[in-house]
């Protein structure tokens, strides 16, 4: 009878482990919530209004959804997209709530200096980048979503 109890006992901790570490239950627990942020980059290129408010909302939608700690977004502007940041731009006030929110508006240099602009004519608290297309690639290379309002 002892040796039944033993050869018993190891059968029940044999399937055990076996449930323990089988590729099943191993699918079949929740899986730990990721730490990766979610990217997105925003292309502005066209001078119209309702397009940056399209992605200005998007922009917003996205932050409200992942969290202000968990997306990383990113407006980038260039080509006729830049006047829509000047000092007389309507949409002022909604690029800086965009921008005290956390997310970063870029503007294109080479843009800047092809229309004779500074960033003295642009709003405040923007950012600048070399070339709006380069920093889009670049965010493509680091796994941005990218999206085309």
């Amino acid at each position: 009878m002892n040796r039944n109890r033993r050869q018993f006992m190891l059968g029940c901790a044999a399937l055990t482990a076996l449930s323990i570490f089988s590729p099943l239950s191993v699918a079949a627990r929740p899986k730990a919530k990721s730490a990766a942020k979610e990217k997105v980059a925003f292309q502005i290129s066209e001078a119209d209004p309702k397009k940056l408010y399209m992605a200005l909302n998007a922009a917003q939608n996205v932050q409200n959804t992942y969290g202000k700690n968990n997306a990383v977004i990113e407006v980038v502007a260039f080509g006729p997209g830049v006047s829509l940041f000047t000092l007389e731009s309507p949409a002022g006030q909604r690029i800086d709530e965009a921008i005290k929110a956390g997310i970063k508006v870029v503007i294109c240099e080479n843009t800047l200096k092809s229309q004779n602009m500074s960033e003295a004519d642009l709003l405040p608290g923007l950012s600048y980048v070399p070339g709006g297309i380069l920093e889009l690639m670049q965010k493509q290379k680091e796994g941005y979503s990218y999206i085309l309002p």
